[in-house]
């Protein structure tokens, strides 16, 4: 459990421990007792803030299918926004009378510009939707060694968005 800021039901909890579960995007706590836990209902869960990351939630409307709703992890909020759907989908393999439960991680990268969500898979992507300073982002990224693998794609990301916002202010 780790000590977290919620904001629920229009309160604001702070150095509550928490648990979140990424399979089923539940904040889970314990009970008054500290027996039991108890999951929190996402309709009164607004944002949480847990080791250093934020949290929100976001709401798909029809109009919008490139976002479903869930708790968004906030790494930029700028002039754009860097979000991450942090999910672990569960599977089962079984053998015999043997049933083992694996969790795989999956993030989804997305860009909040003018008002829009963009999915964001590569570096080419995200230039493409900053295409207006493309050229002095292409020489950011080779002055300041960024890297688009799968470890660095992140912080790479979000120290060009900062650059970014920098030149269009």
């Amino acid at each position: 459990m780790q000590n977290a800021y919620l904001s629920y039901d229009g309160a604001d909890l702070y150095n509550i421990p928490v648990l979140y579960d990424l399979s089923r995007q539940m904040i889970v706590i314990k009970d008054v007792d500290g027996a039991s836990y108890l999951s929190l209902l996402n309709t009164k869960l607004n944002k949480f803030i847990i080791a250093n990351h934020t949290f929100i939630k976001i709401l798909a409307d029809s109009t919008q299918t490139t976002l479903k709703t869930g708790f968004y992890d906030l790494l930029y909020n700028g002039q754009t926004q860097l979000l991450v759907l942090r999910e672990k989908k569960a599977d089962q393999e079984k053998s015999g009378v043997t049933i083992q439960n694996f969790f795989t991680p999956n993030n989804y990268i997305y860009l909040h510009k003018n008002d829009t969500y963009y999915s964001i898979s590569s570096k080419g992507d995200i230039l493409k939707l900053l295409k207006d300073k493309k050229k002095v982002l292409n020489q950011y990224i080779r002055t300041n060694d960024l890297s688009f693998g799968k470890d660095e794609k992140e912080q790479s990301i979000v120290r060009l968005l900062n650059y970014y916002d920098q030149l269009t202010r």
